[in-house]
């Protein structure tokens, strides 16, 4: 299975998608947009329409070696798409909890575009914290402002080789 990015941006080609498409250059990358999936927002019923793809991209998500989360900032934090997405987490923790148990262990990383030069610390924090409760390794942040170059590329580097080291490890 490859790497998967999960690209919460409103625009189909927003900046956000601009950095991640430079993120993932020459490697084999799925890429899921949530503007045109179709993820309900969390409600305490567990009550989703037919064709709700939240647990489907999970599915996924588990069976990657890497997941990357894309999002531009928001007023410091998320887009609207990629909180709905986290918020949808809490279903993995009281009703789909053998799905839940199945985060341990994987690896996340954020990244984020905005308008500042380097990443929001509120947003870095909030992800870090989510990656925690959840038992996901937080790999770390990379970040660019608007379409321009990466804040730190060491972190850019980091993530391209864990990505090109996930080719050669099996997951079940």
């Amino acid at each position: 299975m490859n790497p998967i990015a999960i690209l919460g941006s409103a625009r189909k080609d927003s900046n956000t998608a601009v950095i991640l498409r430079r993120l993932i250059a020459d490697l084999d990358c799925d890429i899921v947009d949530l503007g045109s999936s179709s993820i309900s927002p969390y409600n305490y019923e567990h009550s989703y329409p037919t064709g709700d793809e939240f647990v489907s991209i999970i599915r996924r998500v588990i069976r990657a070696p890497i997941t990357i989360i894309a999002t531009p900032v928001y007023w410091y934090s998320y887009s609207t798409p990629t909180k709905m997405f986290i918020d949808r987490f809490s279903d993995l923790l009281t009703f789909e909890t053998e799905l839940g148990r199945q985060l341990r262990g994987l690896r996340f990383a954020l990244l984020s575009s905005g308008a500042e030069p380097r990443p929001d610390k509120t947003l870095v924090e909030a992800f870090s914290r989510f990656c925690d409760y959840l038992g996901i390794a937080f790999i770390g942040c990379a970040h660019a402002k608007d379409t321009g170059e990466f804040a730190d590329t060491e972190m850019v580097a980091k993530i391209r080789g864990l990505m090109k080291a996930s080719k050669t490890v099996l997951k079940p």
